[in-house]
């Protein structure tokens, strides 16, 4: 499977393990009229190496700049200048339900709030239990969909999930039986879901 990236902004995604493909709109009209604006007539200015999407409007992006704007909750936006003052940029950033959130510097240092309880347990768990440096722990990607659900893999490929949508489970579960790696995965609303491999 491949993403697909149509000019009006739009992600080809797999919906509830049905074999059909549906298009969703990936950004807030004002979000996507705010990139374009930030163009000047300039594309280079607007080019976008990093994008996390939230519930509520919240929104993460990283220009190739190294400029980056953000909507999201206070302690997010304290974590934030926090790390620009100790030049680390972002590697991961996630938004939780409830305004939770989960970020991963360039660093490999992390910090989160408000997790759904089995992630935040399962980050704890693996960090607790591997030595120092372990590339085991090192999370390199996390999505976090709008129900809580969740799905983590670190950088030695392995990976751990919990209340996906039951077509979701069935095919990491098939991928996994292929030995297939799966790269990304991304959740959204009304048991929506992708997996890029």
């Amino acid at each position: 499977m491949s993403w697909s990236r149509t000019a009006t902004q739009r992600l080809w995604c797999l919906h509830s393990g049905e074999a059909t493909l549906e298009s969703k709109r990936m950004v807030t009209d004002t979000l996507y009229n705010k990139v374009n604006g930030r163009l000047g007539g300039q594309p280079d200015r607007a080019a976008v190496d990093y994008v996390a999407l939230g519930p509520n409007e919240q929104y993460y992006l990283q220009f190739r700049d190294g400029s980056s704007w953000w909507n999201g909750p206070d302690s997010l936006t304290d974590a934030l200048h926090e790390s620009q003052d100790e030049d680390l940029e972002v590697e991961i950033l996630a938004f939780a339900p409830g305004g939770g959130w989960f970020v991963m510097y360039d660093d490999g240092s992390t910090e989160w709030e408000g997790l759904p309880t089995g992630l935040q347990n399962q980050i704890n768990g693996r960090i607790s239990s591997m030595p120092d440096g372990c590339d085991a722990a090192t999370i390199e990607h996390l999505a976090i969909g709008p129900a809580g659900e969740w799905f983590v893999r670190y950088a030695n490929g392995d990976y751990r999930y919990n209340d996906v949508p039951t077509g979701m489970q069935a095919t990491i579960n098939k991928l996994h039986s292929k030995v297939e790696e799966i790269v990304s995965v991304s959740l959204g609303e009304d048991d929506t879901w992708a997996i890029r491999y």
